[in-house]
């Protein structure tokens, strides 16, 4: 038997051993829950919730420690702003890129409504090249580019103009065109007043080729039969290798020449009074003047 003095001693002993145990039990405890928090307080900075770190504090019954417990309570409501900000963040940048593509996206209408507007449809025998400038309706523009081709409907002259007439099942691709340059637009007036010139300087001598025509044939002066067309100088000459057309010449004697075609297939050869033609010789000195001032208004002689 333990003497009674001794037992008191012993249960001393045992019970500060027996808390002592404790201690080191709960200081172990509180060791692993704030490791864990560590984790938890860890993830919270970068707007996560540490799950496994969450179940390991209720395992450990963190709540009996109130500072860890409000360490957990303050990371998790860290990690729940962190998150709620970086979903709306995202949101945001999902918002900011929506409305960016569409944007993008009516840019790319507007910009296709607008090349379909500036494009016109022609036959592939009358395509304008990429760099020409033309006029459309009121418009002038200048050929960017040119579309596949394909056979062009009976629908398209009444879209795409009456140009398109007579060349329907034939193929044909769309110009695609900006609007000209004021340089470009200046540029083709210039040609088209030259055009328009030059078109009356043509429309002016073939009136006056007319004329010395009539005139030479009112006078009906042929040449005797078997004459040789002198050199002279040729201030019209339309003959061809079929064996039409007509020359006029004005000798060096003065005297105007005008020849008619006359060896075509189906043409009274008997009437040739030079090879391959039908000549008149004419001395008036008005119908020398007139036929010499083809000459100026068309310097090469051709007509």
């Amino acid at each position: 038997m333990i003497p009674a003095d001794k037992r008191a001693s012993l249960v001393r002993v045992l019970g500060n051993a027996s808390r002592a145990e404790t201690n080191s039990a709960a200081g172990a405890r509180r060791a692993e829950l704030e490791r864990w928090l560590g984790y938890i307080e860890q993830a919270a900075a970068e707007g996560r919730v540490y799950d496994r770190g969450l179940d390991e504090c209720r395992r450990l019954v963190i709540r009996d420690y109130a500072d860890l417990d409000a360490r957990l309570k303050s990371a998790l409501e860290r990690a729940r702003v962190a998150r709620a900000a970086a979903n709306a963040a995202r949101e945001a940048e999902r918002a900011q890129r929506e409305q960016q593509w569409a944007a993008e996206r009516h840019q790319r209408d507007v910009e296709m409504a607008q090349r379909r507007a500036m494009r016109r449809l022609y036959p592939l025998s009358v395509l304008p090249p990429v760099g020409a400038v033309l006029r459309s309706a009121s418009q002038v523009l200048t050929v960017e580019g040119h579309g596949k081709s394909f056979v062009i409907d009976e629908g398209a002259p009444s879209v795409h103009g009456s140009h398109l007439l007579g060349h329907e099942g034939s193929r044909g691709a769309y110009a695609y065109c900006r609007a000209a340059t004021a340089e470009e637009i200046a540029a083709l007036e210039e040609r088209e007043a030259a055009a328009v010139a030059a078109a009356q300087v043509a429309a002016d001598r073939r009136a006056a080729v007319v004329a010395v025509v009539d005139t030479v044939r009112q006078l009906d002066n042929l040449a005797p039969a078997g004459s040789v067309v002198p050199a002279g100088r040729v201030v019209h000459d339309t003959r061809n290798a079929y064996g039409g057309g007509e020359t006029i010449i004005i000798a060096d004697d003065g005297a105007v020449w005008y020849v008619q075609g006359n060896g075509a297939d189906g043409d009274d050869w008997s009437r040739n009074n030079v090879p391959g033609g039908i000549a008149w010789r004419i001395t008036d000195p008005a119908l020398h003047a007139r036929a010499a001032s083809l000459a100026q208004m068309q310097p090469t002689g051709r007509g």
